[in-house]
This record gives structure tokens, sequence and C-alpha cells, in this order.
């Protein structure tokens, strides 16, 4: 089953309208809407929210559609990747600029 059929079902089993599911999530209906039609797929952030509305677990919401389990797996990968240059980043910027200060005078 595709996260369109699983989101839908799932609102409609908590008797919720697109409206309400908006109000939840502080969200647009189109957004909604966009992942209900399958033109769209949520984040792994909504995904989490949606979890705790529907009061159901990740795997049930992920597991059933592909599409949805990889892009989750490259949301991940990119905020571990993003982390690490930052991290590497300023490790490196930082004893560059003090080694620049003492060899070339600056500062």
């Amino acid at each position: 089953m595709e996260i369109s059929q699983i989101i839908k079902e799932n609102r409609k089993m908590k008797n919720l309208s697109q409206e309400e599911l908006v109000k939840k999530m502080h969200i647009s209906r189109q957004s909604i809407s966009k992942w209900e039609t399958g033109k769209s797929l949520p984040t792994t952030d909504q995904i989490i929210l949606l979890s705790e509305i529907f009061d159901c677990s990740l795997d049930t919401l992920l597991k059933g559609d592909k599409k949805m389990e990889e892009k989750a797996k490259h949301e991940i990968d990119d905020k571990r990747t993003l982390k690490l240059i930052y991290k590497v980043g300023w490790g490196f910027i930082i004893p560059l600029l003090f080694i620049l200060k003492f060899v070339l005078h600056l500062f």
C-alpha cells in the first residue's frame, strides 16, 4: 500500500477532515491533498508527527511504501552529511585562522 492511501485511511479512521489535520500539523491543506493523491511525499519530520496524530508506528506509515522508505533514508543521510560537514568545517577553519594569524601577522 502506498503512503497516500495509508495517510488517507488513517485520517478517516481518526474521523479527521483534511482541515483538522492541517491545524494539527501547521501546514497547508494543499500539502495534505498532495500527499493523499500521491503528488508529493511528506518529510521525515512530518511522518513522525503523523504517527503521533494517528497513534500508529512509523513502520505502519513507512514500510508499506518503497518510495517513502527511500525518501526517509535519503533525508537521514543528508542530515548526517550536513552535520559532519559542519563539524569538520569549523574544526578545520578555526585552526587554519589561528595559523594564518601568526604566519601572516593578520588581525
